[in-house]
């Protein structure tokens, strides 16, 4: 993970709000159409929500995959701050050294250096969990139209 892998993550990412925005805007106008119009602007608006859910699964599969990789990162730079080997027990070629390396740490100290060390995969673990909290705010959102639309044929129908 690199300052550039987090800049095109960040630039699709808002891309796709982006792209979201649009669409509920574009569900705003069906709203104030006539009543033959909303069943077209429900189904507009559940096809929306089954997309949303889709890139939430997949943001989500994302984060965890994200998650998994950097518990082992965490892992295997305490093992090379506790003890100076590499995860599989060699010591680092080329004579890798690092100033912390046979110093004794708290655990908060640990903490921060790791943290420190990966703070590139946490930005981009932070990353996506922001794009599925805005995902699940689309689903509210659309959700909220969808009940519109209900009253909306609700209220027609008693008009009638």
């Amino acid at each position: 993970m690199n300052i550039k892998y987090n800049l095109e993550l960040s630039n699709i990412i808002k891309g796709k709000q982006s792209e979201w925005a649009t669409n509920i805007k574009d569900l705003t106008p069906l709203l104030r159409t006539e009543p033959h119009n909303m069943t077209d602007a429900n189904a507009l608006a559940l096809s929306y929500r089954a997309m949303v859910l889709e890139e939430v699964n997949y943001f989500s599969s994302l984060f965890a995959d994200f998650n998994k990789e950097i518990k082992v990162l965490k892992k295997d730079k305490f093992i090379f701050y506790a003890t100076g080997l590499l995860p599989d027990g060699t010591k680092p070629k080329h004579g890798m050294t690092h100033p912390l390396l046979g110093r004794k740490m708290s655990k908060t100290e640990y903490d921060t250096v790791i943290s420190g060390d990966l703070s590139e995969q946490e930005h981009t673990l932070q990353l996506i969990n922001d794009m599925v909290d805005f995902l699940r705010e689309i689903i509210k959102t659309i959700d909220g139209v969808c009940f519109m639309i209900k009253n909306r044929i609700e209220l027609f129908n008693y008009l009638k």
